[in-house]
Parts: C-alpha cells; sequence; structure tokens
C-alpha cells in the first residue's frame, strides 16, 4: 500500500524481511485472510504498522507476483494519512519495523535509482498510483 502523508510525502517503513535476512526500505503491507474486504485490511494493517489512521483508503489494482508460482494476487492500495506518525507505535518492531522515513516523489525515485528501493509491492503502488495520477503529487498552475 502506498501510504501518502497530508503534505504529499509518502511514508516508508525499514523492514526487517527474514526471507532475505536483510533490511529493506518499503511501504507497510499486510494480507488478508480469504474473502476479507481488502480496503478494511490495508486501513487495519496501516493503523498497526505506523500508528496513524487512513482518511481514505483506495483501491489501485492487483498485482499477480510470480505468474510462474502462484495462483491468484494481491491487491494494492493507497491510503492518504491522517497525520505523520509522532513514534513508532508498540507493534511495529513486533512486525520487524525499525524505522520510518518520509519521503518526496524526488527522493522516492531516487531512493529506486540508488538500488535502496526494490520491493516489488512498493514499486506496483508506485506504478499504480503514478499512471492513475494520485501520486506524486502534480504543483499547482
Amino acid at each position: 500500500m502506498l501510504p501518502v502523508l497530508p503534505d504529499g510525502r509518502i511514508l516508508l517503513v525499514r523492514h526487517f524481511r527474514h526471507a532475505t535476512r536483510r533490511w529493506h526500505w518499503e511501504t507497510p503491507r499486510g494480507f488478508a485472510e480469504p474473502g476479507a474486504d481488502g480496503a478494511a485490511t490495508a486501513a487495519r494493517e496501516i493503523e498497526e504498522e505506523v500508528g496513524v489512521p487512513a482518511d481514505e483508503v483506495i483501491f489501485l489494482g492487483a498485482l499477480d507476483v510470480d505468474t510462474g508460482a502462484e495462483v491468484g494476487g494481491d491487491e494494492i492500495y493507497l491510503a492518504r494519512l491522517a497525520r505523520v506518525p509522532e513514534e513508532h507505535p508498540a507493534g511495529a518492531a513486533e512486525e520487524g519495523i525499525d524505522e520510518f522515513r518520509a519521503v518526496t516523489a524526488d527522493e522516492f525515485t531516487q531512493m529506486i535509482r540508488d538500488g535502496r528501493l526494490g520491493d516489488a509491492f512498493t514499486l506496483a503502488a508506485y506504478a499504480y498510483a503514478q499512471v492513475r495520477g494520485l501520486w506524486p503529487p502534480t504543483a499547482a498552475a
């Protein structure tokens, strides 16, 4: 999910992933039980991981992570957050999250260019938001 702060920046989390045994910069995410409402799950996950409720959750599209090995896909959302998180919620450390970073569109794309941001879910959310005109914010004319 792509969490957009009130000032237009994106909130990233630094998350330890056991599969790679590395820390990754990525957007928050979670998985729903089969049949669960995706938007409600996204809203719950964002509040659990960053401690800030979403003012709005927008479905962006679906992501088939590995069409050669998986059946079905994952839903990608944009969440407009009510405010910037002040500190890590209690559950963040339990989720393997140790740091938050609010980044501008330029900082976000520089992290992609530098190879510091390569998470497939984050990149898919960025691409969907960009082609739908939802992020990055455009300058007022």
